[in-house]
């Protein structure tokens, strides 16, 4: 395992609650299979107040939008899967 790749799909959140059981996927157009990925980007941030800097990015910006990861593939437990491959991104995802 502990393959370097980039992977470019769709991520979406497979898990029932986006706070309490959230599982990130990356899904091709066409297919029916799915890479589970843990991303290097916050769940939530607050907000800052207005005049401030721009603020990073959560894991909820790139929902539903095609993106593309680069990351590590590691056997991991995911939480409704057990034992399964997990794509750990090395830096946030860009968006395409």
């Amino acid at each position: 395992m502990n393959s370097n790749l980039v992977v470019e799909g769709v991520l979406e959140n497979e898990g029932t609650n986006y706070f309490t059981n959230s599982r990130l996927v990356i899904e091709q157009p066409g297919s029916d299979k799915s890479v589970v990925v843990r991303l290097r980007t916050p769940l939530e941030i607050q907000r800052p107040p207005s005049g401030q800097q721009s603020i990073p990015p959560t894991q909820a910006d790139y929902l539903g939008k095609k993106v593309k990861i680069q990351g590590v593939l590691k056997e991991q437990f995911v939480r409704g899967l057990g034992r399964a491959v997990v794509l750990e991104s090395a830096q946030p995802p860009s968006i395409e």
